[in-house]
């Protein structure tokens, strides 16, 4: 009808951009983490928005890609990054499938600013953590040592991992947007140290969290092939290129920690495989990957 109306007007802009990013404190003991999560926001769409309603959506959204020209290629350069905790953490639901989280309080964003608000937080979260020592499957494919001095073995460095559930039980159990985890641990001193970082992708409810933080200092595993002979079939005398082979291997686990630690060994074995003869037991957890968990006492070695 004729007159004055009150219109909503909604568009799709570029300029805009978001990204989790997480805080965990470690335990002394290592036990439990501390876990603070933070959305940061960028601006560069070119106006401001004062005591703007904020709602961020979470998930793998299709976007069409359009060809880009100089000038959309262009990034302004960001000012400091303003921090804002939140009254409150995000409300979260579903939207399709996809998650929506929404600021419980107007925010202003300013041009060409990047800020922070609080997204959540957790404390004393379970965490366990992994040893893991990861194989290749080019050294069975090739049956021959890759090290420098093959009479030593590959050395091999032990990763490291904290995981945790992202449950209920666990003090959490709410989507995580994807983003990246960033540890801590106080040292003798009571110093926060930074221990190690990862990247998450997006999290559901009663997921995993896995993060792999490095590789360990004092624990580290050798791994040499002792013995290869191949097996003759008695096909017309001849060894044809399905001949089966033998061969021996030993990986040593070394433990320079004043305390016992479990390592899990992965070895990824190409073909058709069998193992003849182990003094710890392995599981076929997949085709190709044989796995054995390998007890190592403090200052001391195991071999499997």
């Amino acid at each position: 009808k004729a007159g004055e109306q009150i219109i909503d007007l909604a568009y799709l802009s570029r300029g805009f951009d978001w990204q989790a990013d997480y805080v965990a404190s470690l335990a002394d003991d290592e036990n439990t983490l501390n876990l603070a999560g933070w959305v940061t926001l960028n601006n560069q769409s070119g106006t401001a928005y004062d005591n703007a309603t904020l709602q961020l959506v979470a998930g793998d959204v299709a976007r069409v890609q359009e060809e880009l020209g100089y000038r959309d290629r262009f990034v302004a350069p960001m000012r400091a990054v303003d921090v804002s905790a939140a009254i409150e953490p995000m409300r979260e639901e579903n939207l399709f499938e996809y998650h929506l989280y929404t600021l419980g309080h107007p925010t202003t964003l300013k041009d060409n600013q990047s800020k922070q608000v609080a997204l959540l937080s957790a404390a004393a979260v379970p965490v366990q953590k992994e040893y893991r020592l990861q194989g290749d499957s080019s050294w069975y494919y090739r049956l021959v040592n890759n090290a420098a001095l093959p009479e030593e073995g590959d050395k091999r460095k032990v990763d490291v991992f904290v995981t945790f559930k992202n449950d209920d039980a666990s003090k959490l159990g709410i989507p995580l947007p994807k983003g990246i985890v960033r540890v801590y641990k106080n040292d003798s001193g009571q110093r926060t140290q930074f221990i190690g970082e990862d990247r998450i992708d997006h999290t559901a409810k009663n997921d995993e969290v896995r993060l792999k933080l490095g590789n360990t200092f004092d624990v580290n595993g050798v791994w040499k092939l002792l013995d290869v002979k191949r097996m003759d079939k008695g096909k017309l005398g001849k060894l044809l290129e399905d001949d089966e082979f033998e061969a021996t291997y030993r990986i040593e686990l070394n433990n320079a920690k004043k305390e016992a630690v479990t390592v899990k060994i992965v070895e990824p074995i190409p073909g058709d495989w069998r193992i003849i003869e182990e003094n710890l037991p392995h599981e076929k957890v997949g085709a190709n990957h044989a796995q054995w968990q390998g007890d190592v006492p403090a200052d001391g070695k195991t071999e499997l």
